[in-house]
Parts: structure tokens; C-alpha cells; sequence
């Protein structure tokens, strides 16, 4: 392989491929979260119909929506990261995207 080849390979392939690591990864978990999410929410309103506990509509969104921001200001922490490799930022972050696309 030419030095050009090699450059690419090393400067635009490898953060790409890591970009796109993360972004398959970041998928597949949100994925398993949002199960585990939906199923503890099941789980809270069928123990609140039985009375075991008392629980009200507006503390399980308010729950729900500290959850989403957090999972947000993750997602920015890793496109910011992925896109903060210097020039060859740009591979990573679209690899990220590529990711998630796939995942």
C-alpha cells in the first residue's frame, strides 16, 4: 500500500470504523434500556392498581423527562468527542451516524 493509502487508511478508516463501534453500540443499548424503561413502568402502574403503592401521573413524567435529558446530553457528549479527533473529526462522527443507522 502507497503512503496516501496508508494515510487514509489510518487518518479517515479508523475513526470512521470507531465512530460507527459507538454508534451500533449506543443503539443496541438505548434499545435494552428502553425495554428495561417500559417494562419498571409496567411494572409501577400494575403494583399501583393493586394499592401496593401509590404513584401519580405527574411524578412518572417528570421522571421520564430527567431520563430523556440525560440520555441527550450523553448522545451530545459522544458526538462532540467522536467529533473533537482533530481533522479527521468529521470520519468519526459519520461513523457514529453509520452506527446508529445500522444498530
Amino acid at each position: 500500500m502507497n503512503d496516501t493509502g496508508s494515510f487514509l487508511l489510518v487518518s479517515v478508516g479508523a475513526p470512521f470504523l470507531m465512530g460507527m463501534a459507538v454508534g451500533y453500540f449506543m443503539k443496541k443499548t438505548l434499545k435494552i434500556g428502553l425495554f428495561l424503561l417500559g417494562l419498571s413502568i409496567v411494572l409501577l402502574l400494575v403494583a399501583g392498581y393493586y394499592g401496593v403503592i401509590h404513584i401519580s401521573g405527574a411524578e412518572l413524567t417528570h421522571a421520564v423527562e430527567q431520563g430523556t435529558g440525560a440520555v441527550n446530553r450523553f448522545g451530545s457528549f459522544l458526538v462532540n468527542s467522536l467529533s473533537g479527533l482533530g481533522g479527521v473529526g468529521v470520519g468519526g462522527a459519520a461513523g457514529f451516524f453509520v452506527g446508529l443507522k445500522m444498530g
